[in-house]
């Protein structure tokens, strides 16, 4: 079956941000770095967001798991930085005017078309970028399956927990901050970003 979405380049990606309005460039970058579903993301909450462990509880915890699974994902340093920065004018971490975004299709076509971007590119295109990315960086399979959201047979009943163990989706983490940091670097949207992250590292370092 054919996925949603064509994966994109690195170049593509820089590109698609550099074009997008402030609500949706968040969208897309917290996609980027997490390579969830857009749902998910558009969705998310400040208080799901845990700086202090560097994670995302993608899933509410009002909200019954399914067959889409939200899973609690490492935030890269340079996610976490972005994130800081974001002004926090809404309950949500995407936001428009104070509020919550219900649709973002018009966003999406209007930042694709200054782009350059053909009408084979969505919010999936991130996520399928990830997963390809992911591939190519050697990370375990479980460690994508877990990144992605995807059950990993024998982890159910310690997964809760698993969130909280300093190597928890450490390759999967480290694939994902190098393509950002590669994004960040073409991106005139993201400048800055690499600057706060490297700042991020060299206090957790120091704090540890």
């Amino acid at each position: 079956m054919q996925p949603k979405g064509r994966p994109l380049s690195v170049e593509e990606c820089a590109a698609w941000l550099d074009a997008s309005a402030p609500h949706f460039h968040t969208l897309l970058f917290v996609c980027l770095a997490t390579g969830s579903r857009p749902e998910a993301v558009k969705e998310l909450r400040w208080e799901q967001v845990d700086f202090e462990d560097g994670l995302l509880h993608l899933n509410p915890e009002e909200r019954e798991q399914t067959s889409k699974r939200r899973p609690v994902v490492k935030m890269p340093p340079i996610l976490n930085a972005y994130l800081r920065q974001l002004p926090r004018e809404s309950d949500f971490v995407v936001s428009y005017q104070g509020r919550s975004v219900d649709r973002y299709y018009t966003a999406l076509g209007e930042s694709r078309k200054r782009a350059g971007l053909d009408e084979r590119v969505n919010l999936y295109s991130a996520r399928h970028t990830v997963a390809r990315w992911m591939r190519k960086e050697c990370v375990p399979i479980e460690e994508i399956s877990g990144q992605l959201g995807h059950r990993v047979r024998g982890f159910a009943i310690t997964e809760i927990y698993a969130a909280y163990s300093p190597d928890y989706q450490q390759n999967a983490t480290s694939a994902l901050e190098r393509l950002l940091l590669a994004i960040a670097t073409r991106a005139q949207s993201c400048r800055g970003l690499i600057r706060s992250a490297l700042s991020s590292q060299e206090i957790g370092g120091s704090a540890a």
